[in-house]
């Protein structure tokens, strides 16, 4: 993703006192995404790419085929740590036929053409053509990319349809994926590739031969004359002679590892939510993090049959309605104009923030950071696939850079000599990397309890894990503090988060406000005021941070006057049966008050040599004109 020159300079200007790669700044890159989301070229991007993550849940194959390639990964890995070589050089660890042909499936080559009125289809040598792109040579991406071509249309033109969607397709600055699309309208009005391509892609994938099965369902619609009456088709109908034609297929997800050991037939809901079972296993690297969605779309589906027709009849207001029920779960956001480590990837699906792996303590949008660390390392060591891919880092002077293991490593430090890359790797495949001998070396257990102890001194160095909070936009950061913290009278929790953001940069200059929440007691009906024990930890903290009010919201959508005022001003409330509340202050407390809080702030911004006449200014206009609330 592109960013305009004046937001470069910001995210460079805002980063340059970051010396790791640590969770707020990957929340500051998710609230410069969402802050631009309403760039018209931004949400085709969102959109494209969103359209992807969906066909992975509704095409039952294309999920299976995602998760055996994640599993082969996590098997790879596993093989380098039970490998017991004392010394291997860089390439010594390669990929067997039947995992090449799981990472490589997609884009098997094979040619489709035509014999009278029948479409055919056979494999090809792609070094047999020069240009492949005339000889009608496709590979299955090519299946997944018209259907998302169209989608995207659809969901960004208030009056998309077939006829302007073949002039849109016609003029060359419109790049799109439109191959398959401009071969079937050599044989059909246009109309047939626009309503076709989306619904016989869809149906290919509930099967375990798409190329083939395409191919089958275009004759089919020949055959019934469905290519000159298209307007009523029928999508279940053609659903149901697919899976009578093919049979449904049975397998064991634990015994099959391998495309080539999978049947030819049809993938019913009954062994898709199979798959999807043993897919999730909630049990450590062996999850596969799609497997929570691809649960929740089963279960959405069944409360509906016509919702599996999301993905063909659409328009803006549907992939809006689909974004919201499923958003993705790792978005990683990649500027191309600046450095990678101003990248962040962000887990921000509702879907996922609270989901818990079994034996695992640590947040689940870490544990899928490491999950993608982990494949796209092990691709780096097993095979050549990323050799033309652009490095993430860009520290070209570090001794790792040249040997390529670590090109897609999306945890880039300020300064090289403190990566966690060296340690992580070592650690998780038990050989570490010898720049001087240029190869790789076995480790022991003392080692890797050393290079485990390593990178948890980098990490902790630069994490802030211990914090949850969320950014709401480029003014505002919520600050969440759950019931763990106030049973554990852990006072230090607040001061300590603002002190960690102040020796980065200051707070005024980095969010301008602060937002406290206390997410445990959503559903209390008392306002947060009444509840005795944030009552307690809110005042002992106003003890430990006098100028406390000088960091928070008091104007805008996000004001917390009206719910912190109350824990220090004498005050009646009424609290009405919406749970909404007002307050009315005695006004000789409220005056008392907010001259103790002109003191602190004063003397909070002469120590921090900022200018007092404006907060001050800002804390009486804001704190007097809504004390009433």
């Amino acid at each position: 993703m592109t960013v305009a020159n004046k937001e470069v300079k910001k995210i460079r200007e805002l980063f340059q006192n970051f010396v790791g790669s640590n969770n707020f700044k990957g929340q500051m890159i998710s609230q410069n995404l969402m802050a631009n989301l309403l760039n018209p070229e931004l949400q085709k991007v969102l959109i494209h790419e969103s359209h992807h993550y969906w066909q992975s849940l509704f095409y039952p194959f294309l999920f299976y085929i995602n998760f055996l390639e994640y599993h082969g990964v996590v098997h790879l890995r596993r093989e380098v740590r039970l490998s017991e070589e004392a010394q291997v050089p860089f390439d010594h660890f390669g990929l067997n036929t039947p995992t090449v042909n799981n990472f490589h499936f997609c884009c098997v080559n094979f040619r489709y053409y035509w014999n009278d009125s029948n479409m055919l289809e056979i494999d090809v040598d792609y070094q047999q053509w020069t240009d492949w792109y005339d000889a009608d040579i496709f590979c299955l991406n090519d299946l997944i990319e018209d259907s998302t071509t169209i989608f995207e249309f659809k969901a960004s033109n208030e009056d998309a349809g077939p006829e302007r969607y073949f002039e849109w397709i016609q003029n060359p600055a419109n790049r799109a994926y439109k191959k398959l699309y401009k071969f079937l309208c050599k044989r059909f009005d246009p109309k047939y590739a626009y309503h076709f391509i989306p619904i016989l892609t869809q149906l290919a994938f509930h099967t375990t031969e798409p190329i083939s099965i395409f191919r089958d369902l275009v004759n089919m619609t020949i055959a019934y004359n469905l290519d000159k009456n298209f307007d009523g088709i029928d999508y279940f109908l053609l659903k149901d002679m697919i899976k009578i034609r093919y049979k449904t297929i049975d397998l064991d997800p634990a015994n099959t590892n391998f495309i080539q050991d999978i049947p030819v037939g049809f993938i019913d809901d009954t062994l898709y939510d199979k798959i999807i079972t043993y897919a999730n296993m909630n049990t450590g690297s062996a999850h596969y993090p799609l497997s929570v969605h691809a649960g929740k779309y089963l279960n959405w589906k069944k409360e509906n049959e016509q919702r599996e027709m999301a993905l063909i009849e659409t328009d803006h207001q549907r992939s809006k309605k689909l974004l919201e029920t499923f958003f993705p779960f790792a978005i990683h956001v990649n500027f191309l104009d600046l450095h990678a480590r101003d990248t962040a990837l962000v887990c921000s699906s509702p879907d996922y923030q609270e989901y818990k792996i079994k034996d695992h303590t640590v947040d689940y949008g870490t544990i899928v950071k490491e999950m993608v660390k982990m494949k796209e390392i092990t691709l780096a060591l097993f095979s050549d696939a990323m050799a033309d891919t652009p490095f993430l880092c860009h520290h070209k002077q570090c001794a790792y850079y040249n040997i390529g293991i670590c090109r897609k490593w999306n945890s880039v430090p300020a300064d090289y000599k403190e990566c966690k890359f060296p340690s992580w790797f070592a650690w998780n495949y038990l050989y570490e990397i010898s720049v001087e001998d240029n190869c790789l070396k076995k480790i022991n257990a003392e080692q890797e309890k050393a290079y485990e102890k390593e990178f948890f001194r980098i990490n902790d160095k630069f994490a802030e894990d211990r914090f949850r909070y969320v950014g709401l936009d480029q003014y505002h950061i919520v600050l969440l503090i759950n019931k763990e913290v106030l049973n554990e009278n852990d006072y230090s929790y607040v001061g300590e988060f603002l002190n960690k953001i102040s020796n980065t940069r200051d707070p005024e200059q980095l969010f301008s406000f602060l937002v406290i929440e206390f997410p445990d007691h959503k559903d209390d009906p008392r306002p947060v005021f009444q509840i005795p024990e944030i009552k307690k930890y809110v005042q002992v903290i106003m003890d430990r941070i006098p100028a406390l009010f000088f960091y928070l919201a008091l104007k805008g959508r996000f004001r917390t006057h009206h719910y912190m005022f109350p824990f220090f001003v004498k005050h009646k409330a009424t609290v009405y049966p919406d749970t909404s509340f007002m307050v009315q202050y005695d006004h000789h407390s409220l005056e008392a008050f907010i001259k103790r809080q002109m003191s602190d702030i004063l003397n909070h911004c002469l120590s921090q040599k900022l200018d007092s006449d404006f907060y001050l200014e800002e804390f009486i206009k804001h704190s007097l004109q809504n004390s009433h609330q």
